[in-house]
């Protein structure tokens, strides 16, 4: 297997740019990576030397002068953001992977101009590549940049790039967060609009599930976004595991990600749980049967709480930590699976279940807000229960339409250069993506009855 797959990451807005530099933060510390760049070398620990065997920094990374610096860059509207990353770790960033747009907020605002600066700099990352592969992007689809100037660099990336690879870390606003602000409901339509015509996956996290996390797992009563990010952190760590090895696990390259868990192209939304989030306060241990438990029946799940309603299209589960052989794990994974009776599709000529160990502990933000553990299990899925997030964005767009008609229509107008037919047309991606999923629910419910 070939370890030449480069590949590029781009945080757009602040939700972007902050869960990014946490994902970054924590990857470092998962491959002993310093703070200056540098490897941490120990040529007399047996067990450092073997895992650096395994690494396959190149992936993510790019070695200048026996330094690692992320192959990314960070892109948003204002300074403040950027500037705290950037004097937050001025010796493992360069000044050439921040973008600021000078509070661009519009699809008409300076739209080329400013979509051409961003990828003279893409290029310049690809061009340095010897077997670029694609694309990871980090946004949220309610904000201006994340979603607004996102739509707009999916589209420009596709033209330009052809057919690699682009997966999304996504994340949804809560309802309220859609009810208080129009704005938020007109760019997470259009955002989905082009999310779904310029990218294969994406992995979806919700400000809902997020916050319910802190609750009931951390009792964390009022969560920071720097929690929220933490828990993203820990999921995005999972998902790129087989992207930073040499032997790879699971989803070893972007296009496994269509291949294993996406099988028809228009339901590309993937949920995700992790198991278990403690808080460092906390002492409980949880065993192998409770993390399969809570990563099924949705208790830990970043995207939705209601798992349970949906029906599972596919599922990659990844145990990491080596306190658990592959035949505990089979056990332990049987029993869970009988206590919570997760509804699979069963699809011919398509693996809708796989699993993978990894022997190696996860890591946590050093002084955060999660306690150490030394076993996790990851579960990222296509499950049909994140129509409810459409849903609510659906809700709000009706509720806007029939209360505050005209107010909505202006607010488009000055928003993009697109007609109102245009955006009807949107929303009714939106309905298709719902209904498809409806579609299967009813299909396997009709099954069930008979």
């Amino acid at each position: 297997m070939t370890c030449c797959r480069e590949i590029v990451s781009i945080h757009l807005g602040n939700a972007g740019i902050k869960s990014g530099s946490t994902y970054w933060d924590l990857i470092t510390l998962e491959h002993d990576i310093q703070k200056d760049g540098s490897l941490l070398i120990d040529e007399s620990n047996e067990a450092l030397s073997s895992k650096r065997e395994e690494e396959n920094l190149n992936s993510l990374f790019f070695e200048t002068n026996n330094k690692y610096t992320p192959r990314c860059l960070f892109i948003d509207s204002g300074e403040e953001s950027i500037n705290t990353i950037r004097n937050t770790n001025p010796d493992f960033y360069l000044n050439e992977q921040f973008i600021s747009l000078n509070n661009y907020n519009s699809f008409k605002t300076g739209r080329e101009e400013l979509l051409d600066s961003s990828l003279d700099k893409i290029r310049k990352l690809v061009e340095n590549c010897s077997g670029f592969e694609g694309f990871l992007i980090y946004n949220s689809i309610s904000g201006g940049t994340g979603s607004v100037y996102g739509s707009l660099l999916l589209e420009r990336l596709s033209e330009e790039f052809g057919k690699k690879s682009k997966v999304n870390f996504t994340i949804f606003p809560t309802r309220n967060e859609l009810k208080a602000n129009p704005l938020h409901v007109f760019n997470s339509i259009m955002y989905t609009y082009y999310h779904n015509e310029h990218t294969d996956a994406s992995v979806v996290f919700s400000n809902d599930a997020l916050k319910e996390i802190c609750h009931s797992s951390l009792k964390i009563e009022n969560p920071s976004h720097s929690v929220y990010n933490q828990l993203i952190a820990q999921a995005v760590s999972s998902t790129t595991i087989g992207l930073r090895k040499k032997s790879a696990v699971l989803l070893e390259n972007l296009d496994s990600f269509r291949t294993s868990l996406i099988p028809f192209p228009t339901l590309q939304y993937l949920s995700c749980s992790y198991s278990p989030f403690i808080s460092s306060l906390q002492t409980h241990q949880f065993t192998l049967q409770e993390m399969f438990q809570s990563c099924l029946n949705g208790e830990s799940c970043l995207t939705t709480r209601n798992l349970q309603t949906g029906c599972y299209l596919s599922m990659i589960l990844i145990l990491r930590g080596d306190s658990y052989t592959p035949a505990k794990f089979n056990f332990n994974f049987n029993r869970a699976r009988r206590v919570v009776r997760p509804r699979f599709v069963d699809m011919p000529n398509f693996a809708s279940f796989n699993c993978c160990l990894d022997y190696h502990s996860p890591k946590v933000i050093v002084g955060g807000d999660l306690a150490k553990v030394s076993d996790s299990v990851f579960a990222v899925s296509n499950n049909t229960s994140v129509l409810e997030l459409f849903n609510n964005i659906r809700l709000e767009c009706d509720k806007l339409n029939n209360e505050r008609k005209e107010y909505f229509r202006d607010l488009i107008k000055k928003q993009c250069t697109i007609e109102v037919d245009e955006f009807n047309e949107a929303i009714g991606n939106l309905d298709d993506l719902v209904e498809d999923c409806l579609e299967i629910e009813r299909n396997i419910n009709e099954d069930e009855e008979s």
